[in-house]
């Protein structure tokens, strides 16, 4: 709806939105987690898992599709 209607529902175009979204998640991410970018989020990601697979032994082979 926002590729053809933007202007109606008074928003900006696909490819702004899409941006805008990404800058406004990444200030998100920032403030709630303290990690400044992709790769910091995925590290504290993969370290929580971690801590959480030790924790729970029992879901060690769990298929994550």
């Amino acid at each position: 709806i926002i590729k053809e209607q933007y202007s109606q529902i008074n928003t900006e175009e696909q490819q702004i939105n899409f941006e805008l979204m990404i800058i406004e998640g990444e200030k998100w991410l920032q403030k709630k987690y303290g990690v400044g970018d992709r790769w910091s989020f995925e590290l504290c990601v993969r370290l929580l898992f971690e801590e959480f697979i030790r924790v729970n032994p029992e879901f060690k082979g769990l298929d994550l599709k």
